[in-house]
C-alpha cells in the first residue's frame, strides 16, 4: 500500500515536468520563424504602425445585472416591416418580445452596446414583427411586451409592456 502512494506520488511528480518542458518547448517553438507552415510568410509590420493600432484598443468592462428593461421607439425596415427597439439596462442572457400575441425576432444586425466610457452599461435591441407598415397605417393596435433575464441572477426576470394605437 505504501509503495503503490510513492508511486502515485512519483507518477504525479513526472508528469507536471512533463507538462511543464513540453509548455516551454512550444513557447521555444513559437519565436523560432523557421516553424511557420510550408507556404506561409511572416507579415512586417512597421513599428510605428504597431504602437498606433495598440492606443486604439480600449478594454471594456462588463455590465452590471440587469437593471431595467423599456420599450423605446417603434421603425420600419426595409420590408416595411415594424421593428421594435427594447433597451436594456445591465446584462441579460436572453430577451424576448411579443407583439399582439406572437413572438418577434431578434434583428441581430442592429444590436448595439450602450456604454459610459469604458463600461458597457446595457444594449439596445431591436425586434422584428410581422405588422406591415400598411397595417399601421390602418390604425392597427399593438400590444408589445419585453421580457429580459438577468444573466448573473437568472431568478431575475423582468418584463414590461405597453399599448399602442397607431393613428390613421
Amino acid at each position: 500500500m505504501k509503495k503503490l502512494k510513492l508511486f502515485k506520488k512519483f507518477l504525479l511528480l513526472t508528469l507536471a515536468i512533463i507538462m511543464c518542458c513540453g509548455a516551454s518547448a512550444d513557447v521555444l517553438a513559437a519565436g523560432n520563424e523557421e516553424q511557420l507552415p510550408d507556404g506561409w510568410q511572416r507579415l512586417q509590420i512597421a513599428e510605428d504602425e504597431l504602437e498606433n493600432s495598440n492606443e486604439y484598443i480600449q478594454p471594456r468592462e462588463p455590465a452590471p445585472g440587469l437593471s431595467s428593461i423599456s420599450i423605446n421607439k417603434l421603425y420600419y425596415n426595409e420590408d416595411n416591416k415594424v421593428l421594435i427597439e427594447v433597451v436594456i439596462m445591465g446584462t441579460e442572457s436572453s430577451a424576448l418580445c411579443w407583439c399582439n400575441g406572437m413572438q418577434s425576432t431578434p434583428d441581430w444586425n442592429r444590436t448595439s452596446s450602450i456604454t459610459n466610457g469604458n463600461r458597457v452599461v446595457g444594449s439596445r435591441r431591436y425586434f422584428k414583427t410581422n405588422v406591415s407598415r400598411a397595417e399601421v397605417e390602418a390604425g392597427i393596435v399593438l400590444n408589445i411586451r419585453a421580457q429580459a433575464t438577468n444573466a448573473l441572477s437568472p431568478w431575475n426576470t423582468q418584463t414590461t409592456s405597453v399599448t399602442v394605437s397607431l393613428p390613421r
